[in-house]
């Protein structure tokens, strides 16, 4: 669905710039990010440590990553920044962006998706 603002207990996000703007988010509690972490290691964690950082960071460079380079076939160039993490954070995005849920092993967790749109991080 279409938000203007979305207040996350945790966020990890990435940002590409340049011809267009792209911001992907995943938001959601310990618990549920922690399931996700866990799936995309393939290994069970236990704890946020930097392993479970790592996994998450990993999977948001993978999904922008494939991103970036469709723009990049239909020349439209991006520069990929690294993922930040967050805590307590609220997202504006004037022109709205999107927010899906998903559920992974009865957890929720959410991913932010906005395009040619300038996004606000207010902590």
């Amino acid at each position: 669905s279409l938000h203007n603002e979305y207040k996350g207990t945790f966020l990890g996000c990435q940002v590409m710039d340049g011809d267009t703007d792209v911001f992907l988010g995943i938001a959601g509690d310990d618990d549920a990010l922690l399931k996700v972490a866990s799936k995309f290691a393939m290994e069970d964690l236990q704890q946020f440590n930097m392993d479970a950082y790592d996994a998450l960071c990993e999977m948001i460079n993978v999904i922008n990553g494939a991103y970036a380079t469709q723009l990049s076939e239909a020349d439209v160039e991006v520069d990929l920044h690294p993922p930040v993490f967050y805590t307590n954070t609220l997202i504006e995005a004037e022109k709205g962006f999107y927010v899906v849920t998903f559920t992974i092993d009865g957890k929720e967790f959410q991913m932010l998706m906005v395009a040619d749109n300038k996004v606000r991080l207010i902590a």
